[in-house]
């Protein structure tokens, strides 16, 4: 297979109108694009502007809009994974220091005894090691158990709240023909409740006094 000539390699990096125009001067028209649809431009307008027909600028504006949904959801993953990894170390030295605070502590300390035979002299100085045994601190607990809600946060693994869409009112068990008298109930009670005003014809023909 023979090599591109270099009349093919510079199409290969060639777009836009018809395929003759440089790949760098295509970039520049979709940045201008996107630059004046950022700033409120219409379609119409950034064509008039860059010498483009409107489905042109269109198409401009859709591709750059899905590069960069990809290279935002690709920031994205990465953001989560990178709070994951700080998050799961938060849980590692948590989860060690409570095993560490579980653990049995032991201390020295002297006491003197009384001397011997009950005299008044000094008594003789003892030594002693004390074995405290510890139950562990639940505030390591805690803190394991909030870095694993954050943790689901993160990547979205908390249930979504159950709301409950059904009729509150005791409505649900009526029948069609119920439902129907209970909206005529309610319509003559707004009837009721309206202030009656006199139609146009009938204070014409109210005389003066």
């Amino acid at each position: 297979m023979k090599p591109p000539s270099s009349r093919r390699r510079r199409r290969l990096h060639r777009g836009g109108r018809g395929g003759h125009e440089p790949r760098a001067r295509i970039v520049a028209r979709e940045r201008r694009a996107v630059e004046m649809a950022i700033a409120g431009h219409s379609q119409h307008e950034i064509a008039h502007e860059l010498q483009v027909s409107q489905p042109a600028v269109c198409k401009i504006l859709r591709r750059a809009d899905e590069r960069a949904l990809v290279e935002i959801t690709d920031r994205v993953e990465r953001h989560k994974v990178r709070q994951s990894q700080r998050l799961e170390r938060i849980y590692v030295e948590a989860t060690r220091a409570w095993e560490a605070s579980k653990a049995d502590t032991t201390r020295r300390r002297q006491r003197k005894s009384d001397p011997e035979g009950g005299g008044s002299g000094a008594g003789q100085t003892i030594a002693e090691i004390v074995v405290e045994t510890r139950h562990g601190d639940p505030r390591y607990l805690d803190v394991s158990r909030r870095t694993l809600a954050d943790l689901r946060k993160v990547w979205g693994l908390d249930a979504p709240q159950q709301v409950d869409v059904r009729n509150r009112d005791g409505l649900d068990h009526l029948s069609e023909a119920e439902l129907k008298e209970r909206l005529r109930q309610q319509d003559a009670l707004l009837e009721r409740s309206q202030p009656k005003t006199a139609s146009p014809s009938a204070a014409a023909k109210t005389p003066r006094r």
